[in-house]
């Protein structure tokens, strides 16, 4: 038998997701590819990514985008192994569980050929380049923050209690868009941590609709109603 290389992928690690704006997931991942053969594999060559909805990889599977390019110039000795951190991309993906493939020496949609073609490099076996992995990608939300908190006055009301106008920024910082409707509330706590024995002041402001990245500006008078 002549001597030949043969590239696998042993080993897949730190696989984390993360909804993208606008719909889609990135998911980054830790991976090694080995040339287990006889042989010097020589480039070029591309581990791609694939997600696969039934756990069985095939050409119906969505190629991500993004890769490890090894140009014309790279060598993996027989024996020989290397690892790569790689950030994949879907705009389309939905969310669910899934299997996430690499494949040393991939084809597919991004680069042409298809998903389980044998690739650039002429291997002892075409039948171990792809490892998998369960990958739950999970819905985009939104995530609203509060900052900028200033007291602009503190007025005591004839009747008790006080009136306390507050100015403050709310800010979503999440994936995806946090529709209304919702009520900025404030509460007087004596120990500054916030728990269900806090004071629920009157007043409230009704917050709008954010898109991700989006922020509004509130000034609101609270207030209570006996001197606490």
């Amino acid at each position: 038998m002549l001597a030949a290389p043969d590239l696998t992928v042993i080993s897949l690690s730190g696989v984390s997701s993360a909804p993208r704006i606008g719909g889609g997931h990135d998911i980054t991942l830790t991976y090694t590819v080995k040339n287990v053969g006889t042989a010097t594999a020589s480039g070029p060559w591309l581990d791609l990514a694939y997600v696969s909805p039934d756990a069985v990889f095939g050409d119906n599977d969505l190629n991500l985008t993004g890769s490890t390019a090894k140009d014309a110039t790279f060598t993996l000795a027989p024996q020989a192994s290397y690892s790569a951190t790689v950030q994949f991309s879907s705009l389309t993906t939905v969310p669910g569980t899934y299997t996430l493939f690499v494949k040393t020496d991939g084809h597919g949609a991004t680069v042409g050929g298809t998903n389980t073609d044998t690739g650039n490099v002429a291997e002892t076996s075409e039948s171990n380049n792809v490892l998998g992995v369960a990958v739950t990608l999970a819905p985009a939300l939104p995530d609203l923050s509060v900052s900028n908190v200033s007291v602009v006055s503190n007025t005591a009301r004839a009747a008790g209690g006080y009136d306390v106008k507050v100015t403050y920024t709310v800010t979503n910082n999440g994936k995806a868009t946090a529709n209304s409707p919702w009520n900025d509330l404030a509460f007087l706590s004596a120990d500054a941590a916030l728990d269900n024995n806090d004071v629920l002041l009157s007043g409230s402001y009704a917050g709008s609709t954010l898109a991700p990245g989006q922020s509004y500006t509130a000034t609101v008078t609270f207030s209570t109603a006996t001197n606490q």
